[in-house]
């Protein structure tokens, strides 16, 4: 596109663009909110999950003989992760068992934007939890 195409187009599209934008980062949030309600509504007694232990999920730092940083993998893995990505083309049940949730993509596939999860939309569901 030479700069004038550009420009009209920016000028014709971006307020759509944007309030598209919006909209789904608006619907990522609620997902995310909605499944970290579910989270801690499933614990017995009910429980807030911390901030902490989330980044533990981030991190890869959690003791795999604690059973309750084992479900909190679990969940953040299983239900938070396919929130964070806004679709389900990006981690569903075909990928989980075949692909390292960080930086595991389709077969043929090798740049940062072919990812299944890449590590920054995993990084926005923890904000999303955070600042909610």
């Amino acid at each position: 596109m030479t700069q004038k195409e550009r420009d009209d187009w920016y000028q014709q599209f971006s307020r759509h663009c944007g309030a598209e934008l919006n909209r789904h980062r608006s619907g990522v949030q609620m997902a995310i909110k909605q499944e970290m309600q579910t989270i801690c509504k499933a614990a017995a007694p009910h429980a807030v999950v911390l901030v902490a232990n989330c980044e533990k999920c981030l991190k890869r730092d959690l003791d795999i003989d604690d059973d309750d940083n084992v479900k909190l993998f679990e969940a953040h893995h299983n239900q938070i992760v396919p929130r964070a990505t806004g679709t389900t083309e990006r981690w569903n049940t075909s990928h989980r068992g075949h692909f390292c949730l960080h930086n595991g993509h389709p077969p043929n596939k090798k740049q940062e934007i072919d990812h299944c999860v890449a590590p920054k939309t995993e990084a926005h569901g923890l904000l999303a939890i955070n600042g909610n």
